[in-house]
């Protein structure tokens, strides 16, 4: 079956007619055009210029720190790929300060009271959750974790890190 809707004029047609010619999509070429993306300054996107603490938080700026070198010198990571990391980054925060607020409640943090005086799971463990879902889904996209290295075939420079952050050390027994 063809093609619906009408026939399409050519590149000449359109310049007579004061439209310019349509840009075709073709692989490994760059657009000259940049979405613009909210938080983030115009020309920022396609660099690996750190992000503000404002955009990721303050646990993401630190998980940048320690994470961006690794992939840099893996080769895992291209300027295509700092929005991903970036919102990795943003995950990894809003996990880490769900855990430290459940933390800080206490022992009692697994159930809240609703108005009525009856019990409910806390907020905060849904947070937790789905931060962490897709923290560790775009781990895998970066071959953060085991098994998604061993299916990347052990890339060059990411068999593990030599020094451990003193965060590591708290939240994964590093």
């Amino acid at each position: 079956m063809g093609r619906r809707g009408p026939i399409g004029r050519s590149e000449a047609q359109r310049m007579r007619t004061g439209r310019p010619p349509r840009q075709r999509r073709t692989k490994g070429v760059e657009t000259t055009q940049q979405a613009e993306l909210p938080g983030i300054p115009p020309g920022a996107v396609g660099t690996l210029t750190e992000p503000t603490a404002a955009l990721v938080g303050e646990f993401g700026l630190q998980e940048w720190r320690r994470v961006s070198p690794l992939l840099t010198a893996a080769h895992l990571l291209s300027p295509a790929d700092v929005p991903a990391l970036m919102q990795y980054c943003a995950a990894f925060d809003r996990w880490r300060r769900a855990e430290a607020e459940l933390a800080a409640a206490g022992s009692g943090a697994l159930t809240v009271e609703t108005d009525r005086g009856g019990v409910k799971p806390n907020p905060l463990l849904r947070i937790s959750r789905d931060a962490a879902r897709d923290c560790l889904a775009l781990a895998r996209e970066f071959g953060l974790t085991p098994a998604s290295r061993a299916r990347l075939g052990e890339a060059a420079g990411m068999t593990g890190c030599t020094e451990a952050d003193p965060a590591d050390r708290e939240f994964f027994d590093v």
